[in-house]
């Protein structure tokens, strides 16, 4: 698969999907984080949760949501990377246009984690941009919700990935998903070439007829 997108929501571990994919697999990370990051800043802003929402709203008012998602299309395209994860996905826009583009050569993964699972990560996790409070925590993912449409995303996705337990069980489920991919792009590869034959073997048909009578 060229191209993997990683979507999921706060605390899920969407990040180490990602870096897994890098290390053990050869994909090279395209995060829309990275992009708004930089936008924030030049922009005059920090780099904290509540000033990259700001900039992804007017950036997404000004230019279009399609304005950060035709970015990430277009690094892939000129880096000629053969294998891309797209990380940070939000809006479905971000998921919408690298699939209408990479088509059958892009899947969608959901980092699925129970609410319960993902604070407690972030709260070992210990970040200052992250809730200290399971309050705060329900807060801060309503505020993302009105930002972002994750819902709707969330129904774009292809495939989940259970991330309840460790790392290890993680790293085994995404080599599961990897090798299932890889059969899937030779079952795909094997049905075009039979289509091939099949389409050559009509044409044959056609030239000398039914068996045992002659065509003029």
């Amino acid at each position: 698969m060229r191209v993997i997108g990683v979507f999921g929501y706060i605390g899920s571990g969407k990040d180490t999907v990602a870096q897994i994919l890098e290390q053990q697999y050869g994909y090279t990370n395209y995060s829309y984080g990275d992009l708004v990051r930089a936008e924030s800043v030049a922009r005059g802003r920090t780099k904290d949760r509540a000033d990259l929402q700001a900039t992804r709203r007017e950036c997404d008012a000004t230019f279009g949501k399609e304005y950060f998602p035709d970015k990430i299309v277009e690094h892939i395209v000129a880096d000629n990377a053969e294998r891309a994860i797209i990380s940070g996905i939000r809006n479905p826009e971000d998921a919408l246009i690298p699939k209408k583009f990479f088509g059958q050569d892009m899947l969608l993964i959901f980092v699925d984690v129970s609410k319960k699972r993902r604070y407690e990560r972030l709260k070992k996790r210990g970040s200052e941009r992250d809730a200290q409070t399971y309050g705060a925590f329900v807060r801060q993912e309503k505020r993302e919700l009105g930002i972002f449409d994750f819902v709707a995303t969330e129904k774009l996705c292809d495939v989940a990935i259970s991330n309840n337990q460790g790392v290890r069980t993680l790293e085994k489920r995404i080599d599961t998903l990897m090798r299932n991919i890889k059969s899937m792009q030779y079952k795909r590869e094997q049905k075009k070439q039979r289509t091939g034959k099949h389409g050559a073997g009509k044409q044959r048909k056609g030239r000398h007829g039914k068996k045992g009578q002659r065509t003029r």
